[in-house]
């Protein structure tokens, strides 16, 4: 019997401006959208005061995702990409290639 190939992931950097001291989180389809479970959750450092970054090792093929900070959900500004949602807003994209 063999093993199934695991999907090849990459190193993806997200970074995002915001208020000095807040907790950043991201959350998209590769964490089933989850901030409240502490295993799934995905936490973004503070660097310098409101620069916040993560790294995420993602599987190639398309993602999406946004941020969520103080209660609100925030698409990526810097994001190339958008998608329409089913709650009437859009998802940033992150396309991670080979």
């Amino acid at each position: 019997m063999s093993k199934a190939a695991t999907p090849k992931k990459k190193k993806v950097t997200l970074s995002f401006e915001g208020e000095p001291g807040s907790e950043v989180q991201v959350a998209g389809s590769f964490n089933d959208w989850s901030i409240n479970d502490k295993k799934k959750a995905k936490v973004m450092k503070e660097k310098d005061a409101g620069h916040f970054s993560i790294n995420l090792f993602l599987p190639v093929g398309e993602h999406e995702y946004k941020f969520y900070s103080n209660g609100e959900w925030i698409v990526d500004p810097k994001a190339e990409k958008k998608a329409p949602n089913r709650f009437g807003t859009y998802n940033a994209v992150i396309e991670v290639s080979e």
